[in-house]
């Protein structure tokens, strides 16, 4: 017999390691969907599921998540001072966002960086001008005198396109 302190130890951790394997199966998703438009077909004769809704929410949702948790930090670090922090922060915020708003358009893969100004550019949003984007990717219009501005502008629109991602 197992002691009851013991069981619930181990169930939790259990519980843990099902939650953690969860995010293993999450990139295999994601690069189904990805390739979907090129191999639909061979994807559905050999029975793959296609990007289900629940899916495509979930992706969204996690990418909100992540540049929302990143915006708290840029305001925080602000706030005592660490500009360094805050506009890495932002930067980190900024793919967050752009990523959920493009999930939010069926366009997916743009989670990894080398691929977010591609996919943005070919999906040609209203809500994001590619020129807008790449403005502030790169940082052009970056003042080593006021870094706050950028923060500030990088916030701004972070949040807007946080409410224009729909779930």
């Amino acid at each position: 017999m197992v002691a009851p302190l013991l069981a619930s130890s181990l169930s939790l951790r259990l519980g843990a390691a099902i939650l953690r394997s969860g995010d293993l199966i999450a990139p295999l998703r994601r690069r189904i969907a990805e390739r979907r438009a090129e191999a639909g077909a061979a994807l559905a004769a050999a029975g793959w599921p296609s990007t289900t809704p629940a899916f495509q929410a979930f992706l969204v949702t996690r990418s909100l998540a992540a540049a929302d948790g990143c915006l708290d930090d840029a305001l925080g670090q602000l706030a005592t001072g660490d500009v360094t922090g805050a506009v890495l922060s932002a930067r980190q915020a900024l793919g967050h966002a752009v990523d959920a708003l493009l999930e939010s358009r069926g366009v997916y893969g743009s989670q990894l960086p080398k691929w977010r100004a591609r996919r943005l550019a070919e999906a040609r949003l209203p809500d994001l001008p590619f020129e807008r984007y790449r403005a502030l990717e790169t940082m052009a219009s970056f003042d080593q005198e006021r870094p706050e501005a950028w923060v500030e502008e990088v916030v701004v629109l972070c949040r807007a396109l946080s409410l224009r991602a729909e779930i």
